[in-house]
């Protein structure tokens, strides 16, 4: 008993999961006057990574089979097409000279075929890409395919199980997340305050990422930042038109704005939950509607819902524990929603065209202003990782701090995290190898079943034809021979010839 006890004490320790943790809506009429979006700070990474919880479950299927299934995925839409589209063209072929029966029987060898593709090709390729998955978050992988970091609730709900069968459903969920908390806590601060990042290996101690690994990973940080600012950065021009046109609108109906989103404000403080504050939103879009109120203002409201339904992105394995996610997005829409108020304060002040004008080019200026900053620290940034300085993460965060003071716009890269950033970059960099590396192998496996798969439909094709349609197959021919024979004159026996 106390073999067994060491020995699960050590698989416990093995995976790491020990913590490091020691009113109903209301909807009031307003009053509707005769569109330019605002940019305010919005952290999507962040609410990427924790909007696991509200991600509609078919999109969360979807993502699965695009993200870790791979040739499985190309199997099922090959067989999908081979077992539903295909026989329609070959038994409907106007070219063909066959006749229907034959053009019949060969069409329902398609169905046969993807269900045999389907049976041996992805079922042997599924149980490949959950040992790849789990090899790779043990450490068993080098460092390019290793997501020990990044260990999900999948695996660590199967590790945990395993080290501690005890446990309940609740004890086990709640494990996971300490689990998943103390991970990410653990990658962060090896980042911040050692610079570096630290993986598990097959058979020995926790090793450290290369240099070449990790600063490449820094540099491919820095450039996917670059990129993201300089599109912003060419985007302010055509914000411009957009800011002009909301601006003017904000002066002109400036009551009627003001009071909706003052409404808007009032439930944000008082709302329950998410849930309550998004069936609000959707009751005001809709009230607002049949009102028949400007559009720009209808735009206004969908802004906000677009916080709580818009997220586009699958949510990324990354290891980071799903927390607090309601009180996130809660906390955008108010930081939204006053953003919209202080601009309706300002505009409601400025009713001459040509004074709204000057403020929106100031405005579209400094927010260029920001971003030239922001590209000029970045760049530098690159230069000096390309000439090999080993640069630490903390300095990075300390320069972005002193760089983004005095700048009121919060969506350049300057007030990002650069360690959130780098460990998003490093993970899908990994995720990506292991995508291919899964795709590879899944390729080689189906080649290799095929000939499994060609025999297998050779045996089951004839004999299920034969069973469910004996006409189309060739116990048609045995059966027309019978029947003529059986209509065949008989031959006269046991009598005396005339």
């Amino acid at each position: 008993m106390e073999g067994f006890k060491k020995s699960v004490v050590m698989k416990v320790e093995k995976i790491n999961y020990n913590t490091y943790l020691n009113k109903p809506p209301q909807v009031g009429k307003i009053r509707c006057g005769g569109q330019t979006n605002f940019t305010g700070h919005v952290p999507q990474k962040d609410l990427i990574k924790e909007l696991k919880n509200i991600i509609p479950y078919p999109m969360k299927v979807i993502s699965r089979l695009a993200e870790s299934m791979g040739e499985v995925q190309n199997i099922i839409i090959n067989s999908l097409g081979t077992g539903l589209v295909a026989p329609l063209f070959i038994k409907y072929n106007p070219l063909s000279k066959t006749d229907e029966d034959t053009r019949t029987y060969s069409a329902w060898r398609q169905p046969i075929s993807a269900i045999l593709a389907v049976a041996t090709q992805a079922g042997m390729v599924a149980p490949f890409n959950s040992i790849i998955s789990d090899m790779s978050y043990s450490g068993k992988y080098p460092e390019e395919y290793n997501l020990s970091n990044f260990r999900d609730e999948k695996y660590l709900k199967k590790m945990i199980k395993k080290a501690e069968p005890y446990l309940t459903k609740d004890q086990i969920a709640k494990k996971v997340q300490e689990t998943m908390t103390a991970q990410h806590k653990e990658l962060l601060n090896n980042l911040r305050y050692k610079n570096k990042i630290m993986i598990l290996t097959e058979n020995g101690p926790a090793k450290q990422l290369s240099d070449k690994t990790y600063y490449n990973t820094m540099l491919d940080t820095i450039k996917a930042l670059i990129k993201s600012d300089k599109a912003k950065e060419e985007s302010c021009n055509t914000k411009e038109t957009r800011r002009l046109i909301r601006s003017e609108f904000l002066s002109k109906n400036n009551a009627a704005v003001k009071e909706t989103l003052g409404e808007i404000k009032q439930e944000l403080d008082n709302a329950k939950n998410l849930n309550s504050m998004k069936s609000y939103l959707k009751l005001k879009y809709k009230q607002l509607k049949k009102d028949k109120c400007d559009s720009k203002l209808l735009e206004m409201v969908n802004e906000l819902r677009a916080r709580i339904k818009n997220v586009n992105d699958p949510p990324a394995e990354n290891g980071k524990p799903v927390i607090h996610t309601d009180d996130i997005i809660m906390e955008e829409l108010r930081e939204k929603t006053d953003k919209m108020l202080k601009h309706a304060e300002k505009y409601g002040t400025i009713t001459d065209e040509n004074l709204i004008k000057a403020e929106v080019e100031k405005s579209v200026a400094e927010r260029k202003d920001a971003f030239k900053v922001s590209l000029k620290t970045l760049q530098d940034l690159e230069k000096r990782i390309t000439n090999g300085e080993k640069i630490t993460v903390s300095e990075i965060e300390q320069l972005f701090k002193e760089k983004a003071k005095g700048i009121s716009f919060k969506d350049s890269a300057l007030h990002t995290e650069f360690a959130e950033e780098l460990i998003d970059k490093y993970k899908n960099n990994i995720k990506n190898n292991i995508k291919g590396h899964k795709q590879f192998t899944g390729l080689i496996i189906s080649l290799a079943v095929l000939p499994i798969t060609c025999t297998l439909l050779n045996w089951v094709y004839p004999r299920f034809m034969d069973a469910v349609f004996p006409n189309l197959s060739n116990k048609k021919h045995d059966n027309e021979s019978k029947q003529l024979v059986d209509k065949a004159p008989k031959e006269q026996t046991g009598g005396v010839a005339a």
